[in-house]
């Protein structure tokens, strides 16, 4: 099983934190709680709020879930599927927000929360690979939903003929990414 570990702020100790699951992969804080996901051994993941003796699941049986984001009251993460998921802090009911778009589709990708939205990317041209592309052109996308919707509703924030998103992050009037393969960097008002 994988393990978080902590490094003082000196950079002078390394101390394992907490067990994360087999092959941990995105780890998120809320300033007060650690979250991980984990791929798992044959792609079936999970979540895990980061405790000692033992990790709270708040997830599992998931699609080697990547992507890791924290709200005042949710986890957010991505799944290989494409789908795109949240569950409450405290665990709880997962909720889908998008559905999978293309199987097998995302091996990552980063969360962006604002005090409004949620962001996240869809698949772009580059995750079809040598497989027929069942995604509806222009293939990349970044979606967003509103976090205060009890069952959000998922739209597309932007879209154009671009790789997959290799990082999505924002500030106070943007969101900007880069199209990892083909090497934009891209940004749109929110």
């Amino acid at each position: 099983a994988g393990v978080i570990r902590q490094l003082d702020l000196a950079g002078n100790s390394v101390t394992d934190f907490s067990k994360a699951g087999d092959l941990p992969f995105y780890v998120a804080t809320d300033g007060t709680d650690i979250y991980c996901t984990y791929r798992g051994l044959s792609d079936v993941g999970g979540v895990k709020r980061a405790a000692m003796p033992e990790p709270v699941d708040l997830a599992t049986d998931q699609s080697a879930p990547s992507g890791l984001a924290v709200d005042e009251t949710h986890v957010y993460w991505l799944n290989y599927d494409g789908s795109f998921v949240r569950a409450p802090k405290a665990g709880g009911l997962i909720t889908p927000i998008g559905p999978p778009a293309v199987a097998m589709a995302l091996f990552g990708g980063d969360i962006v929360i604002d005090a409004t939205h949620v962001y996240w990317p869809g698949p772009g041209s580059s995750s079809c690979g040598a497989r027929p592309c069942t995604c509806d052109p222009p293939c990349g996308k970044i979606w967003r939903a509103l976090k205060s919707d009890a069952e959000p509703v998922p739209q597309v924030f932007a879209e154009g003929d671009w790789g997959d998103v290799a990082g999505l992050d924002d500030d106070a009037q943007y969101i900007y990414w880069t199209t990892g393969k083909d090497g934009r960097l891209m940004r749109k008002a929110k």
